[in-house]
Order: C-alpha cells, then structure tokens, then sequence
C-alpha cells in the first residue's frame, strides 16, 4: 500500500499508471467472499470530502439506526482527481446498496450479491462536475474506465438513487450520465493491466461489441495433449466438444417476431447458466418462439370471440352458457378478465384463492400458469446462485412480464426439467434431437410427438431453430 499518496499523485502528472489497492484498510466481515454474480453496478457520491483512506473509514465504523456497528465495504472509490482505488479484494462481494424493489427506476432485485459499486467522493451529486478547474470530468471519466474495464453493458449501470427509496434521488444521476453520453469514447485502460477483475468479474452480454473472459489457449492445448495421450482421437476432441463450446450460438438475429430484447435476455440467461451448445440454444429459442416470444402475462380474451374460447380453454369454459360470457362483457373489461381467468384457471393446481385465477395467468416466455408452477420455479431459483437478487414471483407474479427476469426462469425451468429427468441439456450434435428433447421438457417429457397440437408445435420450433444463424449478429 502506498502511504506517501499525495506526493505518489503530483508524480504521475493527471496520469494515473496503476490501480491503487487499500482494501487491506477494510474491516468489512465477508471482505473477499467472492461476489454471486456481476448483473449490475451501481454509483454512489460519498455526500462529504476527504480522500478514499477517509471513506474505508466511514464505511468501516458505519452504525445502524440502533446505532450498531454494521461494516460496510464497496469495491472502488474515485478520489477528486479522478484516481482509483480498489477497496475491497477482487471480486469481492460487498455492503453498498440494499435490495432494490423497482420503486425507483431500477428493476427490482439488485443487491450486494449480484451488484459492485464506486463510491465518488463529492458532497453532493452535481459536485463530482463543477469542483474543479483542472480536473474537469476527471471522476467521471475514472468510473466510465472502471465500468468498462469490467465489461458491464449500458442497461447494468444505475445511480444509488434509482436503486434505494432511502436515498437522494440523484445519487449518482451526474456521473450515470456522463457515462451514457460517453459510452462509445475510446478510453485507456492500461490502469488496469495488473488487474486480474476483468477476467473474474465481466458478465458476457449477449450481442455488442463486449469484451469477452481470457482464455488460456497454451493450457487448452496442453490438456488437449494430455487427452491424446489417454488414447482420446481427434474425433473424440470433436466430438466431446460441441457440447463444451461456450458462446457457440451466442449472437443470433432475432426474426420472426422475435423480440430482439428478449432474444439477448434469453441468451445472457444460458450463458450464466451454462447451456453452450448449439443446437440446445437454437432448441430453446425454438421452443419460446411458439410459446410466448413476446414475454408479458396473457394478454385478455374480452375482444376474442366464443368460438376462439371454447376451442382454447374447452370444458373449463363450455360449462358457462354463451349469454352467461356475454353479460361478462356487459360489464367491462377489467370486470370481465377478473371473471374469465377465474372460470378457466381458478380452484385448480394451488389456485385456491378468489382472484388467484387472474393473478397466476401465464407469463413469461414459456407461460408459466397456476400458482403451484410459480410455487415450484421459485423454489428452483431459490437453490441456485440468485442471479437476480432476492426477488419472488409468488409474492409478485408480475416479475415474470420483465425480459430478464422471465429469461432466467425459463432457463432455469429447462435445466430442472432435464437434471430431474438425468439428462444433460447440452449434449447434442443434431438440431432435430435437441428440439424433440427441448419440447418434451416444456410440455412433459412422456408426450408424443404424433398429436397433432404437438406435432405442429415441434414443426413451428423447429422451423424457427433452423432459420437463426449463430454466426450473426443481434
């Protein structure tokens, strides 16, 4: 660490060369925990002076309302002159932020699990850009390198004001900006060369010129040697890694009223998931295309004719006379919906409650319906790394209408479905078994594929599957 900081910084002439580390100064408890994810970051302005040994110390001796001491700890601080400090180990989870609930612009679920933060030394938030006549946009600059350096996309990055109702509005609003209007500026960032977080820490978006995680190819090729000397040919190489490919299908256009959007969410969704082959992606996208590749919740039958209705929703509708549905209609839309969805969806599979029918309609990209299905998905992410934050679908059924949300528990539904079954989701050299695979996972693995709603189910997904091209790109 060096302790000489304010002659070490008149001698690097507003050029700073490396990052400079005090996170040995940092009492946070979970200091070094590995962070679970890196969906989000967030900025923050201190709201005080002082230099960046000043806020370690602030976080360090931090109180609760009952006046506790709690310990904070955030990854990176930017002093006044726009130098960056690393303050917690690399890919350090930390305490900067709370859990968001969306209230503010931020979508709900960012937490210190899944979100790094800069804490901006300013005392207040239009501070970090007027306070200087040398050092100009020196701070902003300083987090859009940071932010860069670590690989997060445009839609990751929020303002501690658009994530907590607790805070000032337009915490980090200045600098958030600055970094939206700079974004495609060409930055330096040899600051970071002796830094290993860009290789640990960056999310690898789908589409845009991101930069991707370093890959040891001297190692690749030195296992691949060792492999042939167990007697592995090079057909059993080629063949054991089309399902070992990360990214393979990443990158493919969105057509046939795919949502662009929601094609990234879902392809961000595999990578940190883990589906890397090819055909299992291009299934997956199949499959969601004939599903609900538009996302949302099921959109009302009040303008769908009788006719449309009986032949979807049969017997749980034909039991209400027509002119019982007509005087539905008589009473508006919003009346109607909350009678419909209770006619065909309530008092069945966990829908036990009035107004469960409407509240658990499908949503998502693969409709998820009925309350024990959201019951179950939750209990599904609840095991996993929570990529997301904290969030429930239970509780808040309307989380599923969100791209990313709806994105990693369509994933996560697929990877239950085949782990339960003892089937691996990537191991496919073949388009048609992955997309046969693919919709038995969604529709229930003992259906044939000689029905008829099926069979064009199967011929629709696969139809889409084979039109996306993986060397395109979003």
């Amino acid at each position: 660490m060096i302790k000489t900081f304010n002659q070490f910084t008149k001698s690097l002439n507003e050029e700073q060369t490396e990052i400079i580390d005090i996170s040995d100064e940092s009492v946070y408890p979970r200091k070094g925990e590995p962070i679970k994810s890196n969906n989000f970051f967030i900025i923050h302005h201190t709201a005080g002076l002082g230099d960046a040994h000043d806020v370690v110390h602030t976080l360090n001796v931090a109180k609760n309302k009952k006046g506790e001491n709690i310990k904070l700890g955030v990854q990176w601080v930017v002093d006044r002159d726009g130098i960056i400090y690393k303050t917690l180990p690399s890919n350090s989870r930390g305490a900067h932020v709370g859990v968001s609930t969306g209230d503010r612009g931020a979508p709900p679920g960012i937490s210190n699990s899944n979100a790094q933060g800069v804490e901006v030394i300013g005392k207040d938030d239009p501070d970090v850009l007027r306070h200087g006549k040398t050092n100009g946009d020196a701070q902003a600059i300083a987090v859009l390198k940071i932010i860069k350096h670590l690989g997060y996309t445009r839609d990751q990055i929020f303002g501690h004001g658009e994530v907590n109702p607790g805070k000032m509005a337009d915490e980090g609003a200045t600098i958030k900006q600055y970094v939206m209007d700079h974004w495609e500026d060409q930055l330096d960032l040899s600051v970071f060369d002796k830094e290993t977080t860009g290789d640990i820490a960056r999310p690898i978006a789908a589409g845009g010129n991101q930069k991707v995680a370093t890959i040891d190819s001297d190692l690749i090729k030195r296992l691949i040697a060792k492999l042939k000397e167990k007697n592995f040919s090079q057909a059993d190489l080629d063949k054991y890694s089309t399902s070992l490919i990360a990214g393979k299908g990443t990158n493919f256009k969105a057509g046939g009223g795919f949502p662009k959007e929601n094609m990234i969410a879902l392809e961000k969704s595999m990578d940190k998931n883990g589906i890397t082959n090819e055909f299992a992606r291009k299934a997956i996208l199949g499959v969601i295309s004939k599903e609900s590749s538009k996302g949302g919740s099921e959109t009302s039958y009040f303008n769908t004719s009788l006719a449309r209705m009986k032949e979807v929703f049969g017997a749980r509708i034909t039991k209400y006379s027509d002119q019982e549905i007509e005087g539905w209609k008589q009473l508006g839309k919003t009346e109607f919906d909350h009678k419909f969805w209770e006619a065909v969806y309530g008092g069945m599979y966990g829908n036990t409650e009035p107004g469960d029918g409407e509240k658990y309609r499908g949503r998502g990209f693969n409709g998820i319906t009925f309350k024990e299905n959201y019951e179950n998905l939750q209990k599904i992410y609840n095991k996993t790394n929570q990529a997301l934050g904290s969030i429930d679908i239970v509780k808040n059924p309307e989380l599923l209408e969100k791209p990313e949300v709806a994105a990693e528990f369509a994933i996560l539904y697929f990877i239950d479905s085949f782990k339960r079954h003892s089937k691996d989701p990537n191991n496919y050299s073949d388009l048609d078994s992955a997309v046969t695979d693919y919709i038995r996972s969604n529709a229930g693995w003992g259906t044939s594929l000689d029905g008829a709603v099926v069979s064009v189910g199967f011929q629709k997904a696969k139809a889409f599957a084979s039109s996306l091209d993986s060397t395109a790109t979003a």
